[in-house]
């Protein structure tokens, strides 16, 4: 673990983080780091989470994160660097929404391939307390992306008016997805 958390570094990240090959965690959120991501992320096989927010990053995420061991187990939190998209996530629940459930995958993902892709952001389950949910995240660089929700019967129709609404956060707010009535999940697949 590696955590020097709003430390007001600046400078680029080195390659030679790349060394650190056991490495589970690399905290760098909230200082001045700037610059592209080095390559050598890539080599860091063991890690689950990566918290880049709040820094300048420039450039693409690189692809060589797709070569982790566990890419499916690895938590990434870009907010706020000038390489994200802002997506927002608006769901109204049916009466059951402990049973309701999201998340954006990098690139294109089906439902029989997602326990190799890379989780960009995981909604947790949500409690009987709450009528409505709204997440953003913030998606690096360019390319595919995929939204999935999961509800053992949908969000709408048999049990109640459930919805959920996917929107790209620029003037003027950019529909991604929407829906409610399906069977188990929902998959949509879009570009940035």
């Amino acid at each position: 673990m590696f955590t020097v958390y709003n430390n007001s570094l600046s400078g680029t990240v080195p390659p030679e983080i790349g060394n650190l090959t056991l490495m589970t965690t690399l905290n760098l959120g909230l200082n001045d780091l700037s610059g592209t991501l080095p390559l050598e992320l890539g080599k860091l096989t063991e890690l689950t989470t990566l918290n880049l927010t709040s820094n300048q990053f420039t450039g693409t995420l690189p692809s060589e994160l797709g070569q982790l061991t566990k890419p499916a187990d690895l938590r990434l939190d870009l907010w706020s660097n000038p390489f994200c998209t802002i997506i927002e996530v608006d769901i109204t629940f049916d009466p059951y929404p402990e049973d309701t459930h999201w998340k954006m995958y990098a690139g294109k993902t089906y439902a029989d391939v997602v326990d190799s892709a890379i989780v960009l952001a995981d909604s947790t389950y949500f409690d009987a307390t709450e009528d409505t949910s709204r997440h953003q995240v913030c998606l690096p660089g360019h390319g595919n992306y995929t939204f999935a929700i999961f509800d053992k019967d949908g969000i709408c129709c048999s049990y109640g008016e459930g919805r959920y609404v996917v929107r790209m956060v620029n003037e003027p707010l950019e529909v991604i997805a929407q829906g409610g009535e399906f069977r188990e999940s929902d998959f949509t697949t879009f570009s940035v």
